[in-house]
């Protein structure tokens, strides 16, 4: 965690920015437009299926070339000092589930990337709503937060000059492919009933600030919901828990989904069908557990991916273990609430990284926005999206408000706005790093808020 006079050093560097170079949206050259996959509409009337149906499908979003990584670290005067990619470990993906029943979608697609801001993701949805004769409030778009995968944000290209690291064609094919797993997920459909298994995971992460404050401030809590067809074959999986994707650290140049990427292999070998990894309450700031790697006998540093796949193989067998014992689920039908929650801008570096057209087109450039949570009911399961990185004492509520006996807390989902902490955590000088990437203290109180409205009706 930075230092306050690094933090300073920080502070003056912006300043520096906006006196000396700083460049302005409405002098870049314009960013080229997202185009709709060209893959047909499922029809000329919206689907309709009596009972449950659900697909699933991956592909592939890794890049082909090299790409400034998003994730670590701040670079300056020139792109050769970004943190360009050197090289694939493992691949990225864009997974996609898709559930009907009667005439009542959802679809939920999660992408193995640092994030993705809200002008990208209702990109997404839009697209998808299109093909699939869907509301787009039926459609969740989410990021693994992975610190080895291309720069979405432009945060991390030079800071002064202000040159965002962001590749516009990357992001075009990324959202492109984005959208078709959503189609091939629908075209995939097939009847299928719904369990879900409850585990719980403390020793593999930890809080960074649990030595800092009296409540370690951490969510065990392991949900997997399994879908399976009529012949008893599993069609896919979605597990979800609260991580950080960061067991490689800054010095690492290969693109990866870091321990996210071990889970995927392990589960692919493990069981049939296709896994889907949510990341659930990582803020403030919830990360790989070095005491746990420790006990491993693992290198902490240029260790080679070894903690990601020790990490990667612990967490599948709690997995697999929690999937041992299943509890069906009835669903009945698929009731989808939206809210929106006002943001009202309280922070300097972003309103800083705005002018200087940092930010990807579609981020708001007002200091007042509307930001979204979706709510689901599949039945008895609850699932709710979180813009950004909810430190899990706020989670846990959300939690209490969605009620049910299970939930899925989708991190990172529909919009990101970075940490999003409470008013006491945000007065504390412990938490100096996370307030810098804070939009305002009430954001995470006022989620919550809108999150005890929800009445599933």
């Amino acid at each position: 965690m930075p230092s306050r006079r690094l933090l300073l050093v920080l502070t003056l560097s912006l300043l520096l920015v906006v006196t000396a170079c700083a460049i302005r949206r409405d002098l870049r050259e314009p960013a080229p437009a997202f185009v709709m996959p060209t893959s047909s509409v499922v029809g000329a009337t919206p689907p309709h299926f009596p009972t449950l149906a659900v697909g699933a499908a991956r592909l592939d979003i890794t890049p082909t070339y090299s790409v400034i990584l998003g994730g670590y670290g701040m670079c300056f005067w020139s792109k050769k000092n970004c943190r360009w990619s050197q090289g694939v470990h493992d691949p990225l993906y864009a997974t996609a589930l898709y559930f009907l029943k009667g005439d009542e979608a959802l679809v939920l697609i999660q992408t193995d990337l640092v994030g993705l801001a809200k002008g990208d993701i209702d990109q997404i949805r839009d697209a998808v709503a299109v093909k699939l004769l869907m509301s787009r409030d039926r459609v969740i778009v989410a990021s693994t937060h992975t610190h080895h995968s291309p720069d979405t944000f432009g945060l991390w290209g030079t800071l002064v000059p202000a040159d965002s690291g962001r590749d516009e064609p990357y992001m075009n094919f990324a959202k492109e492919r984005a959208v078709e797993a959503a189609v091939k997920a629908y075209q995939s459909r097939q009847p299928a009933h719904l369990s879900y298994a409850l585990g719980e995971e403390s020793q593999l992460h930890y809080n960074i600030h649990q030595n800092q404050t009296a409540d370690p401030n951490l969510d065990h809590a392991i949900t997997v919901l399994m879908a399976t067809g009529d012949d008893g074959q599993l069609i896919a999986t979605l597990t979800n828990w609260a991580c950080h994707p960061t067991t490689e650290d800054h010095p690492n140049r290969l693109i990866s989904a870091d321990w996210v990427g071990a889970f995927y292999q392990n589960m692919a070998a493990a069981k049939p069908g296709v896994h889907m990894y949510i990341n659930g309450s990582i803020g403030a700031s919830v990360q790989p557990a070095p005491a746990w790697r420790d006990a491993q006998g693992l290198p902490n540093e240029g260790q080679g991916f070894l903690w990601a796949k020790a990490f990667g193989d612990a967490f599948t067998k709690k997995v697999l273990r929690a999937m041992e014992n299943p509890t069906p689920i009835e669903v009945d039908r698929v009731v989808v609430e939206t809210r929106p929650v006002q943001v009202h801008m309280q922070n300097f570096v972003y309103r800083l990284a705005g002018v200087l057209g940092m930010f990807p087109p579609g981020f708001p450039e007002t200091d007042d926005f509307a930001s979204t949570i979706t709510a689901v009911r599949l039945g008895p399961l609850r699932l709710g999206s979180l813009p950004g990185e909810l430190s899990p004492h706020l989670g846990k509520q959300i939690r209490a408000a969605l009620g049910g006996p299970a939930q899925v807390l989708i991190g990172l989902s529909q919009d990101d706005l970075g940490y999003i902490l409470d008013e006491q955590q945000h007065a504390d000088s412990n938490f100096s790093y996370e307030k810098m990437l804070c939009v305002s203290p009430h954001f995470g109180p006022d989620i919550v808020a809108a999150y005890r409205t929800v009445r599933f009706e």
